[in-house]
């Protein structure tokens, strides 16, 4: 192992350490007595203790572990963010990223799945529109409700998506629809790490 790299994973370990997480695990328990809830499923201190191992194998766009790149306090909010939302980065919830030497957690689609289901979400489905569909829809009462999609077999290419739409059927019989063309799903594709380029 080259000596720089040594160092660099002595000062990691320095900066974040399982103390560290089991102090930050310790706070979060603590502030329950203060109204904060977690879901009846969700613990804590392993949910912690899997983002820290999976910190340790996370490097940030020059190839550094983000436990080295980034500030101590931002590892700890990112940390607390994911505690608070009641997500797990070891179910794929989210994941952490370095943005300017600071960590951030990012809620992943199924993280926000998980989210809309402890918030009434009963099923979800999401639909591509390509070039040539004809696609209609229209706004009621500040609401999307699609009218129709239709599709013909030969305009499925993924050079030529125009755009998706999503249906959100809620547990008290509602329906949530989100449209969206390609030049947003580019601009939210770009928020992720490695997300796409818009032309």
């Amino acid at each position: 192992m080259a000596k720089n790299e040594l160092q660099a994973q002595q000062n990691a370990s320095l900066v974040v350490n399982n103390s560290f997480v089991d102090a930050l695990s310790q706070q979060l328990l603590e502030k329950q007595n203060y109204g904060l809830a977690f879901p009846s499923d969700y613990n804590v201190t392993n949910a912690l203790t899997g983002a820290y191992l999976i910190m340790k194998e996370t490097v940030d766009k020059n190839g550094k572990c983000i436990l080295e790149s980034c500030s101590q306090a931002s590892i700890a909010n990112s940390l607390m963010d994911m505690a608070t939302l009641g997500l797990n980065a070891n179910k794929k919830q989210g994941y952490f990223i370095a943005y300017g030497g600071k960590c951030q957690f990012q809620t992943s689609y199924f993280g926000n799945i998980t989210l809309a289901r402890r918030n009434g979400l009963k099923s979800i489905s999401a639909e591509i529109i390509y070039e040539g569909d004809n696609f209609k829809y229209h706004i009621e009462n500040c609401e999307k409700v699609i009218d129709s999609h239709e599709q013909d077999f030969m305009n499925i290419d993924t050079d030529k998506i125009k755009g998706a739409y999503a249906v959100a059927h809620m547990e008290d019989g509602s329906v949530k629809v989100e449209v969206m063309n390609i030049h947003q799903l580019k601009k939210a594709w770009n928020q992720r790490q490695g997300g796409l380029k818009e032309d």
